[in-house]
C-alpha cells in the first residue's frame, strides 16, 4: 500500500512540473540546434570567404544537399564580398536570398543582419529611401526580439542605428544624425567594441566637420584613429587618413592633405572599392585645386569605371562634378556642359523631395511600431498571467483526478489481495489433492508387495517365486521412479541441483532412448520413427536431463496414442539452436487444460486420461529451462499433440568435457512414468 501512495505522489509532482518543463524547453531546444549548426557551417565557409568562385561552389553544394543553414551562411559571405568589390546589385541579391531563408528558419538575428546589409548596399548606391526602409526594419526587429539583451542583438541594434544616422547625414538632417550616432557610440562602448566606437567617433567628427567646427572634428577623428589602431582595422585607419586630409584641405594645408589622401589611396586592394573611391575623389579634388588636371583626369577615369561597375550614384555624381570643374577650367564648354548635366541627374537621383519624405515616413512608422510593441508587451504579460491561471486550474483538476485514481487503485489493490488469498486457497486444495494422489501412488505398489510377501510366508507359492519376484521388483522400481521424480523437482526448485554440461553428439543419446522405447511402441503396433536432420549434432547438454526429458515425452506419446497410431521424433538446427519435436496422433489435450499443462500438481479432467501424480511434464519443463531452453505445445482434442523443445547449442564460454560418440544404454526395464500429460 505504501508503494501505491508513493506512486500517486510521484504522478502528482510530474503533472505539476510538466507544463513548466514544456514551456521552458520547447523553444530553446530548436534555437540551440540552429546556433550549433550555424557555428559548424560558419567554420567551413570562413575558409572560403576570400574567393567568390569557391563560395559559389560551396553554395551550390549546400543547395543540392538541401542544407538551408549552409545556403544562408554562404549567401551572407557572398553578399559582403560583392559589396567590397563594389558590386552592389549582386550583393543585394545575395542578401535578399539570405533574408528569405532566415525568415523560413525563424532566425531573427540573421534576418536583422541581412536587412542591415541590404540597407548599407542601397545607401552606398545612393538609393536612400530604400536604405532607410531596410535599416528601420532591422531596428524594429531588434526591438521585437525576445533576447534583445544578448550581445549579437545589441550589436545588430547599433549597426541599424549607424545606418540610419548615415542616411540622415546624407540628406542634411544633421541634428538627427548626431543624436543617432551618439546612441550608437554608447551602445558600442557598452559592448566594448573598439571598431564600433571608431566608426561612430568618425561619424560624429564628420558632423562637426560639416559644421566647420574643425577643432572638435580633429578631436573625434583622432579618437577614431586610436580605436581603429586598437582594432587593427585597415579600412578604419585609411578612413582616418582621408578625414585628416579633409581637415588639412579646409585649413589650406594642401600638401599635408595630399599626403594623407595618398596614404588612403594606396590602400587599394586592402579595402573595399566604395571607400577607395572616396579616397580617390578626395585626391582628385586636391589635384584640381593645384591645377594638376592631367593627374586628376587619370584618377577620374579610373574611378568612373569602378563606380559604374558598382552602380554607385553618389560617386558618379561626384566624378562628373569633378569632370565639369576640369573641363570648365580647360575651356572645353561642350564636355563641361555634358559633365554638369550628368552630375545633376545623379544628384537628383540621390537627394530629392521623395527621399526626404520616405525617410521621415520611415521614422514615423518606426515610432508607431515601437509604441505598438509596448501595447503588445502589456497584452503579452496579461496573456501570460492568464496562461499561468489556466495552468493552476488544470493542475488542480489533475490533482483531483489523481486522488480519485489513487482511491481507485486502493480499492483495486484490495481486490487483488482478495484474489491472491483465493488463489492461495486454491493452491492449498491442489496440494491436498497432490498428496492424496501421492498417497494412492505409494499405496498401490506397497499393497501388492505386502500381499506377495505374505504369500511367500505361507510356503504355498514356492513354484511361483520367479513371477512373484518379478512383480515385486517392478513395483519397487515404480516406487523408486516416483520418489526420484519428487526429489528432482525438489532439487530444481531449491536450486541445490548443479549438473555440469558435457559436449557431444546429442543425436546418439536420442537414438539410444528411441531404441530403448521401441519395444513399448511395438506392443501397441504403433508406427514409431526417429528422423534426425543430421547423423551428428555436436552441442553442450546434460545427458541425464536429455534422457529424462525425451523418455517422459515419448512414453506419454506412446501411452496416449491408440493401437496402430503414429509417434514421430524429428530434429532441426536453426540459429545455433536445436529443435526437438515429439509428435503423435493420439487423443490430444482439451483446450481448457493447455494453459496449465506444465503446472505442478495439475490434474486434467479428461476421461481419456488415467490419474497420475501430475509432476511429469512440470519436471520436464524445469529440466529444459535448466539448460536455458524452452518447450511449447500444440494440441487439439482427438487430433494429437506436438511438443517442440528448443535448446541452445552452446552453453556459455566454457569448453565442457567431451564425452565421445558412445550411445546411452537405456535402463533394462520399460520406462513407466506413471503420470498423465498433466
Amino acid at each position: 500500500m505504501l508503494k501505491i501512495y508513493k506512486k500517486i505522489i510521484l504522478w502528482i509532482i510530474c503533472a505539476l512540473s510538466f507544463p513548466a518543463l514544456f514551456f521552458s524547453c520547447r523553444e530553446s531546444y530548436d534555437k540551440t540546434d540552429l546556433f550549433e549548426e550555424k557555428e559548424h557551417v560558419d567554420t567551413i565557409v570562413r575558409q572560403q570567404k576570400s574567393s567568390v568562385d569557391s563560395l559559389y561552389s560551396l553554395y551550390k553544394h549546400f543547395h543540392q544537399s538541401d542544407n538551408r543553414i549552409g545556403e544562408m551562411v554562404t549567401l551572407s559571405y557572398l553578399g559582403k564580398i560583392y559589396r567590397e568589390r563594389n558590386k552592389f546589385m549582386e550583393a543585394i541579391e545575395a542578401h535578399e536570398a539570405e533574408l528569405n531563408i532566415a525568415t523560413e528558419l525563424c532566425d531573427t538575428l540573421e534576418m536583422i543582419q541581412a536587412l542591415n546589409n541590404i540597407g548599407t548596399n542601397h545607401r552606398r548606391m545612393g538609393i536612400l529611401d530604400e536604405a532607410t526602409k531596410y535599416h528601420f526594419s532591422a531596428l524594429n526587429l531588434c526591438e521585437k526580439f525576445s533576447e534583445k539583451d544578448c550581445y549579437k542583438s545589441k550589436k545588430n541594434r547599433v549597426v541599424s542605428l549607424n545606418g540610419i544616422g548615415n542616411v540622415s547625414l546624407r540628406i542634411g538632417d544633421d541634428e538627427t544624425a548626431d543624436s543617432i550616432f551618439r546612441q550608437a557610440l554608447a551602445g558600442e562602448k557598452e559592448l566594448g567594441s573598439a571598431l564600433g566606437q571608431a566608426i561612430n567617433y568618425a561619424n560624429i567628427g564628420a558632423i562637426f566637420e560639416k559644421k566647420n567646427m574643425l577643432d572638435s572634428a580633429w578631436t573625434y577623428y583622432k579618437y577614431s584613429m586610436e580605436k581603429n589602431i586598437e582594432a587593427k582595422s585597415e579600412l578604419g585607419i585609411s578612413l582616418c587618413y582621408a578625414h585628416f586630409g579633409n581637415l588639412y584641405e579646409k585649413e589650406g594645408n594642401i600638401d599635408d592633405a595630399i599626403r594623407e589622401y595618398d596614404k588612403a589611396y594606396k590602400m587599394e586592394g586592402k579595402i573595399d572599392t566604395w571607400h577607395w573611391l572616396n579616397f580617390c575623389l578626395a585626391l582628385v579634388n586636391t589635384h584640381i585645386t593645384q591645377k594638376n588636371y592631367k593627374e586628376a583626369l587619370r584618377l577620374l577615369n579610373k574611378a568612373k569605371i569602378k563606380a559604374a561597375e558598382g552602380h554607385s550614384l553618389d560617386h558618379l555624381a561626384s566624378i562628373h562634378s569633378s569632370y565639369y570643374k576640369i573641363y570648365n577650367f580647360l575651356g572645353n564648354a561642350a564636355k563641361a556642359l555634358e559633365a554638369y548635366r550628368l552630375s545633376d541627374i545623379y544628384n537628383d537621383s540621390i537627394i530629392n523631395q521623395q527621399n526626404l519624405i520616405s525617410v521621415q515616413n520611415e521614422r514615423v512608422k518606426y515610432e508607431y511600431q515601437r509604441r505598438q510593441q509596448e501595447i503588445d508587451a502589456i497584452n503579452t504579460e496579461y496573456s501570460k498571467e492568464r496562461i499561468v491561471r489556466n495552468i493552476m486550474i488544470i493542475s488542480f483538476v489533475v490533482i483531483v483526478v489523481l486522488l480519485i485514481g489513487g482511491i481507485g487503485l486502493l480499492f483495486y489493490s484490495l481486490k487483488v489481495k482478495k484474489s491472491e488469498q483465493k488463489a492461495m486457497a486454491q493452491l492449498d486444495n491442489v496440494r491436498s489433492s497432490f498428496f492424496t494422489n501421492i498417497t494412492h501412488e505409494f499405496r498401490t505398489p506397497l499393497t501388492v508387495i505386502i500381499g506377495l510377501g505374505e504369500r511367500l510366508m505361507s510356503n504355498n507359492e514356492k513354484d511361483n517365486l520367479e513371477s512373484i519376484g518379478s512383480t515385486i521388483a517392478r513395483q519397487g522400481k515404480n516406487l523408486l521412479l516416483l520418489i526420484n521424480q519428487i526429489l528432482d523437482i525438489a532439487k530444481l526448485k531449491s536450486n541445490t541441483s548443479h549438473e555440469d554440461f558435457q559436449h557431444g553428439n546429442i543425436i546418439g543419446f536420442i537414438t539410444a532412448i528411441f531404441e530403448g522405447l521401441k519395444e513399448l511402441a511395438d506392443r501397441k503396433n504403433i508406427n514409431f520413427s526417429f528422423n534426425p536432420h543430421s547423423k551428428s549434432v555436436e552441442m553442450d547438454f546434460i545427458p541425464d536431463y536429455i534422457v529424462k526429458i525425451m523418455s517422459n515425452l515419448i512414453s506419454n506419446a506412446i501411452k496416449f496414442t491408440p493401437n496402430g497410431g503414429i509417434v514421430k521424433i524429428t530434429t532441426e538446427c536453426r540459429n545455433n539452436k536445436l529443435l526437438l519435436t515429439v509428435e503423435d496422433n493420439g487423443c490430444g489435450i482439451p483446450k481448457e487444460d493447455l494453459p496449465c499443462i506444465f503446472d505442478a500438481f495439475y490434474q486434467g479432467n479428461s476421461q481419456h486420461r488415467s490419474a497420475g501424480t501430475g509432476i511429469g511434464l512440470s519436471l520436464t519443463k524445469q529440466l529444459i529451462e535448466s539448460m536455458n531452453g524452452t518447450i511449447a505445445i500444440h494440441s487439439a482434442e482427438n487430433e494429437g499433440s506436438v511438443f517442440i523443445i528448443t535448446l541452445p547449442m552452446k552453453q556459455g564460454e566454457i569448453e565442457w568435457e567431451y564425452i565421445g560418440n558412445e550411445l546411452v544404454t537405456p535402463p533394462p526395464h520399460v520406462w513407466r512414468w506413471r503420470n498423465s500429460r498433466h
